[in-house]
């Protein structure tokens, strides 16, 4: 990805599954819009640091060039538009643009958002990692 050492606030789908069910069978939120975040940024390094300790094996990130990005998705069959489009994502993260992270998980749900350690864990149970 071309994310360099840019750092993203990865939320975990199940914080964003509560959010929903939370403002759908809530009062209040009709019209409101919320920004989700993770609690923390994280770069593509740390991930793979992470996924390599709860998988027991080594993960290893590799930042790659837009040109480079964009060729290999299409290879693989993803239409060009959305290559682009992932492109351009991984591009805002490269400088900053998804390092922000919120509260509003917290101040939604009662909760802190899921952290990535914790959802690798729970993701991946079975890993077998110490």
């Amino acid at each position: 990805m071309p994310a360099g050492s840019g750092r993203s606030a990865f939320i975990d789908v199940a914080d964003v599954g509560a959010v929903v069910v939370h403002c759908l069978l809530g009062q209040g939120h009709v019209g409101q819009g919320y920004t989700l975040t993770g609690p923390e940024a994280l770069d593509f390094a740390q991930v793979a640091t992470t996924l390599s300790s709860t998988l027991g094996r080594p993960i290893r990130y590799r930042p790659v060039s837009v040109p480079r990005f964009v060729l290999e998705r299409w290879r693989e069959g993803t239409p060009l538009a959305l290559c682009l489009v992932m492109a351009a994502l991984y591009t805002l993260q490269r400088f900053g643009q998804a390092a922000a992270t919120t509260g509003t998980v917290r101040q939604l749900l009662g909760r802190a958002p899921t952290d990535f350690a914790t959802y690798a864990r729970q993701r991946f149970p079975a890993s077998g990692a110490s």
